[in-house]
């Protein structure tokens, strides 16, 4: 997990400088950095999927996470050469390996709770602790580093960071595949079902923060006008970061001592998000009125993101059999994605709305979308369909049909 906190930090305090970097170095328009940054980004998606094919069909998960972060190392360090065509390939390189990387550490930190799901879930909690403490981190970091040194060190620095995550994630990780049989009282088609309901429950999450997240700027900006720049115009994003490291913890240790549905916690964090959401149509009178709103609402999401990203990938390993993990991870990353944009590109004319109309059918949504998986509880209960045989083994499990998904 060390290793991971190591690579997001990096990752993530890559991507915060190169949009600069590319605009100072090159003397290229913001639009034109903002395009390649887009397509660096979705190409970390994509090769996500690739890399769950490539895993589980051709390499093991030891192998891709090698290759995974020496391409980002790769890519890092071409950013230090002056040439605008060799940024575009790093960051094309970057990215692959990000995506390539990231699958399978998700999957091999999955494989260590098959057979052990009631503790999967503080487990993915703890590790989404370390994700969002190394992200809040990379972020504050590497651009703080660009104002006293050249953005080739801060390149060469981060490339020897991730060689570190790289290494470290190689030699102590392991892709020995658990072996599993199915339960004979599991119903069939059950974690097909929760699984396709999870990525439509997220899918609808994230494209609220899409939809909303220019309102919200826009607030935020009064907000630093009125207190004539005492308070930071993106001062959500930093009260979301460290709302949101505090609340993993403290449902770390909730988790570690009482085990609830990762169904109810999904209802439960769709809920808070639409309720963060109708929040918003509460009559604005002062500066600090909206000050007090904005902070409510950035804390209620932050809470609900942590309830809802554990619970979604602890449905994903419960449900997938440990042969195909990174390849459903990635396959389900993809298709979560697609779903997303699709929702995103369809929704967009709604921002022509006015804004309390836009927060009250996203709050609307979200609660409808939360109420469906509190009832689904009732008929659904969530519980692995697989139970270990053995705690690893060399040898390939046999497969049965069906034994892809439950």
């Amino acid at each position: 997990m060390l290793a991971r906190f190591i690579e997001q930090a990096m990752y993530y305090g890559v991507r915060a400088i190169i949009v600069i970097f590319a605009m100072s170095a090159y003397d290229v328009s913001r639009t034109e950095a903002l395009s390649w940054y887009g397509f660096f980004t979705g190409l970390v998606y994509l090769s996500q999927f690739l890399g769950g094919i490539l895993t589980d069909l051709l390499l093991k998960s030891k192998i891709s996470i090698l290759v995974g972060g020496i391409l980002q190392i790769i890519g890092v360090l071409l950013f230090t050469i002056p040439d605008f065509e060799v940024y575009k390939a790093a960051g094309i390189l970057f990215s692959i390996g990000s995506g390539l990387y990231n699958v399978n550490i998700i999957s091999v930190f999955g494989k260590l709770y098959i057979g052990k799901s009631e503790s999967l879930i503080s487990g993915y909690t703890l590790f989404c602790t370390l994700v969002n403490t190394g992200v809040f981190l990379g972020i504050l970091l590497l651009p703080m580093l660009t104002l006293e040194l050249s953005h080739s060190i801060v390149f060469v620095f981060a490339a020897s960071l991730l060689a570190l995550s790289t290494f470290a994630s190689y030699f102590f990780s392991s892709s020995k595949i658990p072996e599993v049989q199915r339960v004979k009282s599991a119903p069939m088609g059950k974690g097909l079902l929760l699984i396709i309901l999870s990525i439509i429950a997220t899918s609808v999450f994230w494209t609220s923060f899409e939809i909303t997240g220019g309102f919200i700027t826009v607030k935020s900006m009064e907000v630093n006008e009125a207190y004539n720049g005492s308070i930071d115009a993106m001062f959500t994003l930093d009260v979301n970061s460290y709302t949101a490291m505090i609340s993993s913890v403290l449902l770390f240790v909730l988790w570690s001592y009482s085990h609830i549905s990762n169904i109810v916690k999904i209802g439960i964090a769709m809920a808070l998000a639409g309720i963060a959401h109708y929040s918003m149509l509460i009559q604005i009178v002062s500066a600090d009125n909206l000050y007090q709103l904005l902070l409510l609402h950035t804390i209620i999401l932050a809470i609900a993101e942590m309830l809802i990203v554990p619970a979604t990938l602890s449905i994903f390993a419960s449900y997938s059999h440990p042969k195909y993990l990174t390849l459903i991870y990635g396959s389900i990353v993809f298709a979560g994605t697609i779903l997303t944009r699709l929702l995103s590109y369809y929704s967009a004319d709604l921002t022509y709305y006015p804004e309390k109309f836009i927060f009250k059918i996203t709050a609307y949504t979200l609660l409808g979308v939360g109420a469906v998986f509190l009832l689904l509880n009732q008929f659904l209960k969530d519980k692995s369909p697989y139970e270990l045989i053995k705690e690893t083994t060399e040898k390939e499990p046999k497969l049965k049909e069906g034994d892809l998904l439950d």
